[in-house]
């Protein structure tokens, strides 16, 4: 079953991991989503509309506005993830964010207008084309999961689930990329501690020895 599953996914093996461990615990799509954030480019982007408009007329910005950019999308991710310090975590809830402002737009005002949408993901620091894609191959993954196994969870209740199964996620996150640890507790080698310097000036006869050199001829 593992290799059925292994197979037929449009991911690489240590995402088709998260979701072979989703279908055993009953997170399928919760962890769906999380393979498909894993073999996408982050969402989280340093680029402003204005930046881009600039960029594509081959002005680059300023480094002092790519400075605050940079750090408008570390403090957004910073929120989103929560506390986890997981950079995965803090997509999923950018993501799940997005869909339910999405829906919510949808039921107000029959659909969210692009106008309105750029404006959120760029307050955000998010880019909406890669919002997309993610989307695209969480909808990929699950169609090819559907036809093994049917998922067990809607998509508008991954919110809660996230919610509810952080933890979760972490930690299959670590089993499936468990190859990518890296010690960083080994010690260096110790140093041979440092020879205190004498000052009297190398190959210079010792006060103390006696010796005075060679007699001149």
């Amino acid at each position: 079953f593992v290799g059925q599953v292994l197979q037929r996914l449009p991911v690489s093996v240590h995402p088709a991991m998260l979701v072979f461990y989703g279908l055993l615990v009953g997170l399928d799509a919760l962890l769906i989503l999380t393979a498909a954030v894993t073999q996408s480019l982050s969402p989280f982007v340093p680029v402003t509309p204005e930046d881009r408009d600039l960029t594509e007329r081959g002005i680059p910005p300023p480094f002092e506005v790519l400075s605050e950019a940079l750090r408008r999308a570390d403090l957004s991710m910073e929120i989103f993830a929560r506390g986890t310090c997981s950079d995965v975590v803090a997509v999923l809830y950018a993501f799940l964010e997005w869909k339910k402002t999405e829906a919510e737009e949808a039921a107000v005002f029959g659909a969210w207008a692009e106008a309105r949408e750029a404006e959120w993901c760029a307050q955000r620091s998010l880019s909406r084309e890669r919002l997309r894609e993610i989307e695209e191959l969480y909808e990929n993954i699950t169609e090819e999961i559907e036809a093994l196994h049917p998922t067990r969870c809607a998509s508008s209740l991954l919110l809660e689930q996230l919610n509810a199964h952080t933890d979760v996620v972490c930690l299959f996150l670590c089993a499936a990329y468990a190859h990518q640890a890296v010690y960083v507790g080994q010690q260096q080698p110790a140093q041979p501690p440092s020879q205190p310097q004498s000052s009297t000036p190398p190959h210079a006869p010792s006060s103390t020895s006696g010796s005075r050199g060679p007699s001149p001829a």
